[in-house]
């Protein structure tokens, strides 16, 4: 069947089905175009746009000014290797490191290279700056977490669809209850070798769970208090990848609780979309990116 054919959602549905991997159980309608808050399946149905893909498409479908970037420099420049400096990255890095007040941006092609990195940059920082003796560094997270899918990140994940028959694990990572400080102060205060605390703002595989209103700054605060009693420091890092920008990581920098933490690291996901609308020329189609902030003793 040639890609220019027009076939039914029945007809697309079994396409994929017969020919791509089960790793995915989509809602069975086929869309076809979109514009706006609106998408269209292959019948011509119209349906809001209410999942946006995960965030990614937050500033809606086909947005003009982003279309036009698109188009522009897709005439203009193809792609630059990393082996290359260009004209637009600088531009991006020193936007958006500006805009949430961050030391450096490292953009990622997805929010599980990006969490990936925050855990080197954790553990090297642990053997490098704090004298945690090498491999023997752990990191807390909670129960309920979405960090992605490599077999690093599944193997201190909870959801037994994601690790299920994909063993051995990662080690070097202790689990929590979510929003639970008495917990984590337990775990932090019984081990030399904490190296970390990796938690979502706001979880969104667990069902968009919100934590108590001074849980994150709490959790802070025992960072510091360790630090202060001549402890190893333990850095906090944020992640967000199923929940949008504006109502997770932003929120820690602008009110609230945010003004008050400054973690080590934050990694964005699909959130980050709108930095599209930039008018740079320069269409940062990774959406996914880790915000680095100095680590002093």
């Amino acid at each position: 069947m040639s890609v220019l054919e027009k076939m039914s959602s029945a007809e697309a549905i079994a396409l994929e089905e017969k020919y791509g991997a089960h790793n995915y159980h989509p809602l069975p309608v086929v869309l076809s175009r979109g514009e706006g808050v609106y998408v269209w399946d292959v019948e011509g149905k119209k349906y809001f746009d209410f999942l946006s893909a995960y965030s990614a498409v937050n500033q809606g479908h086909c947005h003009p000014k982003i279309v036009d970037a698109m188009v522009q420099q897709a005439q203009t420049l193809t792609l630059t290797s990393r082996a290359f400096y260009n004209d637009k990255l600088g531009v991006y890095e020193e936007f958006v490191t500006s805009y949430f007040g961050f030391d450096k941006v490292l953009p990622m092609n997805t929010g599980a290279e990006a969490v990936e990195t925050a855990l080197k940059l954790c553990r090297k920082w642990a053997y490098e700056k704090k004298g945690i003796n090498e491999n023997d560094a752990q990191i807390i997270v909670c129960d309920g977490n979405f960090h992605g899918r490599t077999t690093t990140i599944i193997s201190f994940s909870n959801d037994e669809n994601a690790r299920k028959n994909f063993g051995p694990y990662t080690a070097g990572f202790i689990s929590i209850p979510y929003d639970n400080i008495d917990a984590l102060e337990k775990v932090v205060t019984s081990s030399k070798n904490i190296a970390g605390f990796l938690v979502e703002p706001i979880q969104g595989e667990a069902g968009v769970y919100t934590p108590s209103e001074d849980f994150i700054k709490k959790a802070k605060n025992l960072s510091e208090l360790i630090h202060f009693s001549k402890m190893r420091l333990r850095p906090i890092l944020l992640t967000s990848i199923t929940t949008i920008l504006g109502l997770s990581t932003l929120i820690f920098f602008s009110s609230g609780q945010a003004l008050i933490l400054q973690p080590m690291a934050v990694s964005l996901g699909f959130g980050l979309a709108w930095a599209t609308v930039l008018n740079l020329y320069f269409v940062p189609m990774v959406y996914r990116v880790i915000y680095l902030r100095k680590c002093v003793d």
